[in-house]
């Protein structure tokens, strides 16, 4: 700790740049992107006839990023069977610890169609629905996004639900 009875200046100087090394900073936090699974991606949930959104979040920064840092914003718009336009927006919490260099968190089959009502026209079901939607890496804090690659993509799939119709973009 600094020592206090050097000038003002000094201790403040002092305590303000053990607060930034103290503080991490988190540029490596990001989605996982793999080409040959496809991933992220939307596909048919196995026990269901729904469609699910599945992604990694990785930190490959020399930082641990504490639980509830991030959050994932689901924006998806998409068509059914039912209604022609749907859109539904989604915020998912990073509620683990996501230890530097290694850390992950695995989200499989997350529904995005969640229903607002009984009889929801909007629920996304294989084989009736194909559309879109974006998923962003955001600041839990302040709501701002990651910085850094694979922060943001774009998702299209088909009612057929085949993962050789997926298509993913980086933002």
């Amino acid at each position: 700790m600094a020592n206090c009875t050097r000038s003002r200046w000094y201790c403040a100087l002092s305590l303000s740049l053990l607060a930034v090394s103290m503080s991490g900073c988190h540029k490596n936090v990001r989605f996982l992107r793999l080409y040959e699974n496809k991933l992220p991606n939307v596909l048919p949930i196995n026990d269901s006839n729904r469609f699910g959104l599945n992604f990694t979040v990785i930190n490959k920064s020399d930082d641990d990023a504490p639980p509830n840092t991030y959050k994932v914003k689901v924006r998806a718009w998409y068509g059914t069977s039912q209604q022609d336009v749907c859109f539904r927006e989604t915020f998912i919490p990073i509620t683990k610890l996501l230890v530097a260099k290694t850390g992950k968190v695995v989200i499989e089959d997350y529904r995005f169609d969640n229903p607002q009502i009984d009889g929801d026209p909007c629920i996304c079901r294989h084989n009736y629905c194909e559309g879109g939607l974006n998923i962003t890496l955001l600041h839990a804090d302040t709501g701002e996004r990651a910085k850094g690659i694979n922060t943001k993509f774009n998702i299209s799939w088909k009612k057929g639900g085949h993962i050789d119709d997926v298509v993913i973009t980086a933002q």
